[in-house]
């Protein structure tokens, strides 16, 4: 993830998420609000459950962030919550998702 940037809010239905850093650091925002919030650096682990609303944002200015993703199921679900936007963290350069 480039520098600045940020996801909406979202989440993947039945499926679990794992992410894993490589490089960077990633912010990880969730809960019904996104009011939980979570730095995650090189090594670390951060576990996302089924239904869980989260964002994912690089949290430097000037460095990409690397992570691994895995998930409990291979379908691409992904489920846009537009509806909690407005507490997402705003992004500074478009994220073009995978």
């Amino acid at each position: 993830m480039l520098p600045g940037a940020a996801t909406g809010a979202h989440h993947h239905g039945d499926q679990e998420t794992i992410l894993y850093v490589l490089e960077g650091t990633a912010r990880y925002r969730w809960g019904d609000r996104l009011q939980h919030v979570v730095e995650a650096g090189p090594g670390d682990f951060v576990f996302i459950p089924a239904h869980t609303p989260h964002q994912e944002v690089n949290a430097s200015a000037d460095r990409p962030t690397v992570w691994v993703v895995t998930r409990s199921n291979p379908d691409p679900i992904v489920v846009n919550l537009r509806e909690l936007d407005k507490f997402a963290e705003p992004a500074t350069r478009e994220y073009p998702h995978p």
